[in-house]
């Protein structure tokens, strides 16, 4: 064509213009920033910090080893000059005394002996006596005897109340009651034997003498007749058993086993409860 070398000057980069090629990408490549070098100072000063701090620990620790070793009224260096190693030496045999033949105290026992080595100078310190921690005996006050207030196992007794002459305790309708004995009836039901306790030694039960096998007891803290139970014998036994504690006067307290804190007392409606507090004085009367 005509115009084609009129435009040769144009297609050399004007038309088509050649791309340079791009450099290569370094954004993968970690950056790793080179430390400086340390120099000879900066070691010799990092071992003299180690060096300290290791003498500081040695000595922390030395001063709580006298602290503990430090008597009473006693300085460090007494502590430390008192401190003697012994050498090792073969234990002196421990001798054992025999047991008296009138004694029951544990055989005594000697243990060795030994001295240890003291520097030129030093005073051994005398060692401190322990106290005996032998308890000392405790005494236990014996009960008070169902003998010596008048009530021995097999007997025959009535419990008048103190200070009513002629009333005495009975059973009416199967419930402990007070009255006054006006007849062959109120005799009998006014009538105990006295038994060793169903429950416990030292302390006493009443049984009925006309109904035989009936003892009195506590139930829902009123004093009652009932038979003895095979089902909850445990408990009857318990609430059926009496300790007597004798009076001044010669009378007698009777309280409850299983409720040391109450004692038999004669309530405002003539009935005989068991309550707490000082409970009412009965005279035995043998029968």
């Amino acid at each position: 064509m005509p115009h084609d070398d009129e435009m040769d000057h144009l297609r050399v980069g004007g038309w088509f213009r050649e791309e340079a090629p791009a450099p290569a990408s370094t954004a993968l490549i970690p950056y790793r920033p080179r430390l400086p070098a340390r120099s000879p100072a900066d070691s010799e000063r990092a071992h003299r910090v180690l060096l300290a701090c290791g003498v500081a620990v040695v000595t922390g620790v030395a001063g709580i080893l006298a602290l503990i070793l430090i008597g009473d009224g006693e300085q460090p260096g007494q502590v430390a000059q008192d401190i003697v190693f012994p050498s090792y030496e073969p234990l002196t045999p421990v001798s054992l005394l025999p047991l008296p033949a009138s004694s029951s105290a544990a055989p005594a026992v000697i243990l060795p002996t030994k001295t240890l080595p003291v520097a030129a100078g030093q005073t051994t310190r005398k060692p401190t006596a322990t106290p005996s921690r032998t308890p000392a005996p405790t005494t236990t006050a014996a009960p008070t005897t169902p003998a010596a207030v008048g009530l021995v196992a097999g007997r025959r007794v009535g419990l008048e109340i103190e200070g009513r002459p002629g009333v005495r305790l009975r059973h009416r309708n199967f419930v402990a009651r007070a009255d006054r004995i006006t007849s062959a009836l109120d005799q009998a039901d006014s009538t105990f034997v006295v038994r060793t306790g169903l429950a416990g030694a030292g302390c006493v039960s009443l049984e009925s003498v006309n109904y035989p096998g009936y003892f009195l007891r506590h139930r829902n803290f009123v004093l009652r007749l009932e038979q003895q139970s095979r089902r909850d014998q445990e408990l009857f036994n318990r609430d059926a058993t009496f300790c007597p504690k004798s009076t001044s006067g010669g009378a007698v307290v009777l309280e409850s086993l299983n409720y040391p804190d109450r004692a038999l007392h004669l309530g405002g409606d003539d009935l005989i409860h068991l309550d707490q507090g000082a409970g009412t004085k009965f005279v035995v009367q043998g029968l």
